[in-house]
């Protein structure tokens, strides 16, 4: 499963995954967030021409979308996902203003 909706460029997605991957790691010391969070950062390099930085907001974005499409899969499964993707997203924009 692909979570790019729109391709456009694919250059700067291994980068944005393994950042973002990197760094919700860092903040959660769980892989399978972490990967995930870093599979929403790659989608997002994809949707943008260049390699070019990505926000967290755009990732958000991109989890929000993607929740639009998981509308079949049960309301727990999808809400207990989301509450730790946003603690982790927040933990990771603390990271990112202290660098």
């Amino acid at each position: 499963y692909s979570f790019v909706e729109n391709l456009v460029d694919s250059n700067g997605a291994g980068d944005a995954m393994l950042a973002v991957t990197s760094l919700a790691y860092k903040t959660s010391n769980n892989i399978v967030i972490s990967s995930i969070l870093g599979s929403f950062g790659a989608a997002v390099a994809c949707e943008i021409e260049g390699n070019v930085p990505i926000t967290i907001q755009q990732i958000e974005d991109k989890i929000r979308s993607i929740e639009k499409e998981w509308r079949n899969v049960p309301f727990v499964i999808i809400q207990r996902l989301e509450e730790l993707i946003r603690i982790h997203l927040f933990a990771w924009n603390v990271i990112i203003h202290l660098i």
